[in-house]
């Protein structure tokens, strides 16, 4: 389908769309006044991290082991260990999640049916997170400063069992008053504490190591009474005036969104089932030939025959005038003599469409109207004409064709009337014989344009028959009535046939007519041709 037509369809089914629309607006706000309204309350916790240094007491001289990390944070909050200590602790009935944020921020949520209750509970989670964390830190740090100090007493005692002997040689020198004695020992204790360089070494450089952290960690115990050294809460929660849940606007959008695409999906799968024709669009692209022109509904007047002679000021004898200039345009680069007017099925007006354009051809040329429907013929009582002989006698050759020729007088002019004649079971057999390619030409030589409306395509075979012995074919179609595949079919079978196809006419076209009717007065729309 182009552009064009999915905007006309959807013009078409616009009214089913805005009802489904509408019905899924009332479903959404009802659904909406019935589900339990929840409010969500945020509380906001700032961490201690290196992008955050400055905005923390200490923060100039602050040591690595007090900063944190988002995700290690985020762990940590997920952890049942920190979630059964806080949970039980809320209000009933309040539901909370926490998010560590790689800004350095961690934001606690809390919903409920209660404002007050959902406030609470981002304040509590927020503010336990803060005193949890400070009491780990405090913990940690003792415990690192109780592990330090015992492993540097350890390391005291390894070193001093290690100089045993250099204190029991300092021992004795000092005791010692002979000079040379003296000399003798003094000489032998820095031998041995060269010898125990190797194995003090790695001790007093361990020594040295862990004095430096003991001296870190004492300096940051100094600042340990802050609860918020490491983490603090920024943002406290505000009690919400309105619910998260259910959210109005968001439930409307989504219903209104789904009862388009409903609405859409409706329209398309009923137009998909309802096969029929509907528009001009839908006969063009069903039949690839182009439209001539569409007649709307109309209901002749009492005692009239022929709308464009009885109202030719109406808007159906606009739209004929029109399909008769567009029949012109269309043979501008052929020659044409005689049109055949048939329909795909029985019923879609193609012998009223062909008696009004007979009529209006005729009042500046000669026209002929052939009734070559011997299974059905309507045209001599449709125009109130009397034929006892027609087309199936003259073409047996019981009587001669200038013999049964009617002459149909109107207004503005006459055209010829050539009836069907007597009633036969088979035509085929009198169309597939050569008089009838004979008749015809014989007739065009005689008259400027012969109109033939024969059967329609599919039920019969007769119109193909006649297809090959004319000019050009025009194929009627009532909207409503004929189907998709109908049409495609009849249109397919025609060409087969030889002459082209040349165009098509919708009769029975309910949209709208133009708003500029450029006529003298009124004409009668309202019925069906």
């Amino acid at each position: 389908m182009t552009m064009r037509a999915h905007v006309a369809h959807v013009r078409r089914y616009a009214l089913v769309i805005a009802l489904v629309v509408v019905a899924a607006l009332s479903v959404s706000t009802w659904l909406t006044s019935r589900q339990e309204r929840l409010y969500e309350a945020t509380a906001t916790v700032l961490l201690r991290t290196p992008q955050t240094l400055p905005l923390f007491s200490f923060g100039s001289a602050g040591r690595p082991e007090l900063n944190r990390q988002p995700e290690t944070e985020q762990l940590y909050l997920d952890s049942e260990t920190f979630q059964s200590i806080v949970r039980p602790q809320a209000p009933a009935g309040t539901s909370s999640s926490a998010e560590a944020l790689s800004t350095g921020s961690i934001v606690f949520r809390s919903r409920s049916t209660s404002p007050d209750d959902a406030a609470v509970a981002a304040d509590l989670w927020a503010s336990r997170y803060v005193g949890l964390r400070h009491e780990s830190v405090l913990a940690e740090n003792s415990a690192a400063l109780d592990f330090i100090a015992a492993t540097l007493a350890d390391l005291e005692t390894e070193r001093a069992e290690i100089r045993k002997d250099v204190v029991a040689l300092e021992s004795v020198i000092d005791r010692t008053e002979d000079p040379d004695q003296y000399a003798r020992l003094l000489s032998q204790k820095v031998s041995i504490e060269t010898q125990l360089q190797t194995q003090l070494a790695p001790v007093d450089q361990q020594i040295r190591d862990l004095s430096t952290q003991l001296a870190n960690l004492e300096l940051v115990a100094r600042f340990l009474d802050d609860s918020s050294i490491s983490a603090r809460v920024e943002r406290t929660a505000a009690v919400p005036s309105t619910p998260v849940s259910p959210n109005q606007l968001r439930n409307a959008t989504t219903a209104i969104a789904l009862g388009l695409i409903v609405g859409t999906g409706v329209s398309y799968a009923h137009a998909a089932l309802n096969i029929r024709v509907r528009d001009d669009l839908q006969v063009t692209s069903s039949t690839g030939v182009p439209i001539l022109g569409t007649v709307p509904h109309y209901k002749l007047s009492p005692g009239a025959r022929v709308e464009v002679v009885e109202n030719p000021a109406s808007i159906v004898s606009e739209r004929y005038r029109s399909i008769v200039t567009a029949i012109e345009f269309a043979a501008t680069d052929r020659p044409l003599s005689s049109l055949l007017v048939t329909s795909a099925m029985p019923a879609e007006g193609k012998s009223t469409t062909a008696i009004n354009l007979a009529a209006l051809i005729s009042m500046h040329t000669s026209v002929l109207l052939i009734d070559a429907d011997m299974r059905r013929p309507r045209l001599d009582s449709m125009l109130g004409v009397s034929m006892s002989s027609g087309l199936s006698e003259v073409l047996t050759g019981a009587v001669d064709v200038d013999d049964v020729i009617a002459v149909v007088e109107h207004t503005n002019g006459s055209f010829g009337l050539l009836a069907a004649g007597s009633i036969i079971p088979d035509p085929t057999l009198l169309l597939r014989n050569e008089s009838f390619r004979l008749l015809i030409q014989k007739l065009e030589s005689r008259f400027d344009l012969v109109i033939v409306d024969s059967a329609p395509v599919l039920p019969v075979t007769d119109a193909l028959l006649i297809g090959r012995c004319v000019s050009a074919q025009i194929l009627i179609t009532r909207a409503g009535k004929t189907s998709v595949d109908e049409l495609r079919a009849a249109s397919q079978m025609m060409r087969s046939s030889g002459a082209p196809i040349i165009g098509a006419v919708m009769n029975g076209d309910r949209s709208r007519p133009t708003r500029y009717v450029y006529t003298s007065s009124p004409g009668s729309v309202d019925g069906a041709p």
